[in-house]
């Protein structure tokens, strides 16, 4: 998206030199009044969009351009909110220790000083926002027209920030469930591995999987399939916590960040979990009894990344599985190869089961194969 508004940015600056050069009386005395220093200031705006990525560093951007370039006290960017009637959001501030901007659309005074002008923010003819000016001098001709290519820049950015913002939205979106998708767990399994590593904080993580799953699809068709997949999604997220994050993982398969969850912790979230799914799942499609296996792992001080938090849920996973399906299971770090480890700190956690004491039977034909036991 920078290099798009950086390119932008250069045609329309390009376009500003042919203005300020034209031959009509306006243009020419306009030319006369603009300066090097605007000019320069247009420049360096521009190269900042370049680097620009979210709406509140555009907007940080084209206030302190904005002040710069008219030698105002105070400059404040407003985005307009979707919805007819929404107060506009304050995105930027030049001076947020004088008089609070007060109200959406205040229109100055205070400590602002005398002076100021209210200048919108467009782009394909719809309304972004506003750029506020405040206790400015007098501008001179040149200076104003520098500004409103300013507001020109500035609005394109921001559209294109809103699209940017959109789309990555929807990319870490699931289009049927509405879940946030396996992207967004990589981004945020990190981000939270990373701190419960730093800080000691408990992290748990499950793994999903809709017991015999293919059967559905086989016996009723993909439409029904995709309505009992709905269902799961909607009761494990209905049952975790508020600080919990629910995922569709792919397939039939879906994972729960559990945050501030020891390992007990996350195994009893995921036996509410379990008993939800079986006692409700299934019922709006008509399909009989729908299942649920899961895994269950947590944060140890001896993993070397966070895919071994991966590694272990799903190891875990196919322990229930194995075990006849429908249950809660554990695996001690030590038993799974594959899984990056570090030199333990202390005991791994001990195995727990759900409902019932595990056993392990004979692999289930229709079960890819486990990770290696070690």
């Amino acid at each position: 998206m920078g290099e798009a508004l950086l390119g932008g940015a250069v045609a329309v600056l390009a376009g500003l030199g042919g203005w300020l050069a034209g031959g009509r009386r306006e243009r020419d005395r306009r030319r006369r009044g603009s300066s090097p220093a605007a000019l320069a200031q247009l420049a360096a705006f521009a190269r900042s969009l370049g680097r620009a990525r979210s709406p509140d560093e555009i907007a940080g951007s084209v206030a302190e351009a904005a002040r710069l370039l008219l030698g105002a006290r105070r400059v404040l960017v407003w985005q307009q909110s979707p919805g007819a009637g929404s107060d506009p959001t304050l995105l930027a501030d030049t001076a947020p220790e004088l008089t609070a901007a007060g109200s959406p659309g205040a229109g100055g005074g205070g400590d602002d000083g005398p002076g100021g002008e209210t200048i919108p923010l467009a782009a394909a003819g719809r309304r972004l926002g506003r750029l506020e000016v405040r206790g400015q001098p007098t501008p001179s001709a040149g200076t104003e027209a520098a500004l409103e290519v300013l507001a020109a820049l500035a609005g394109a950015a921001l559209d294109a920030a809103r699209a940017h913002g959109r789309a990555d939205r929807l990319g870490r979106t699931d289009a049927l469930t509405r879940l946030p998708n396996r992207r967004a767990l990589t981004a945020e399994l990190r981000s939270e591995w990373e701190r419960a590593r730093r800080y000691g904080s408990p992290l748990a993580f499950l793994m999903i999987d809709v017991d015999r799953f293919k059967r559905v699809n086989d016996r009723h068709g993909h439409p029904v399939g995709d309505a009992v997949l709905c269902d799961v999604a909607r009761l494990i997220a209905d049952n975790v916590r508020a600080t919990d994050s629910v995922y569709r993982y792919g397939g039939e398969e879906f994972a729960v960040l559990a945050r501030d969850s020891q390992l007990t912790a996350g195994q009893e979230l995921a036996e509410r979990l379990r008993v939800a799914v079986e006692r409700q799942a299934g019922r709006r499609a008509q399909v009989g009894t729908v299942t649920i296996s899961v895994g269950v792992a947590a944060v140890e001080m001896a993993m070397a990344a966070p895919d071994a938090l991966v590694a272990l849920a799903d190891s875990a996973l196919y322990r229930a599985k194995r075990a006849g399906r429908n249950r809660v299971a554990v695996v001690p770090t030590a038993e799974v190869r594959g899984v990056p480890v570090r030199p333990p700190a202390g005991p791994s956690p001990a195995t727990a089961a759900g409902p019932t004491a595990l056993t392990l039977p004979g692999f289930d034909d229709d079960l890819p194969a486990p990770p290696t036991p070690a």
